[in-house]
């Protein structure tokens, strides 16, 4: 795999670390759920695709921290960015 691609996955974690400590402790929940669903479509996507083959678990876990947590912290953003603008309105 080419260093660049390593480096990547380093910067999706730094990312992922960094948003989940700036998430208000008030929307944290949201956030989590928005996280945890992409990881388990990629976790079935990823067992499909290699599991036909065979695949060793670093190359598993490489292919889940490039795309997984992509994924997850874009939908844990939106998720998160929605409901808590919801749960606004509805206070009002």
């Amino acid at each position: 795999m080419p260093p660049f691609f390593i480096v990547l996955n380093f910067i999706a974690i730094a990312y992922a670390i960094m948003l989940l400590f700036a998430v208000t402790k008030k929307y944290k929940y949201y956030f989590l759920i928005g996280c945890t669903l992409p990881l388990f479509a990629y976790i079935i996507v990823g067992m499909m695709t290699y599991g036909l083959h065979g695949f060793t678990v670093t190359q598993f876990a490489l292919f889940l921290l490039r795309g997984g947590l992509i994924a997850s912290i874009l939908s844990g953003t939106l998720v998160n960015f929605l409901l808590s603008r919801l749960s606004e309105k509805s206070k009002h």
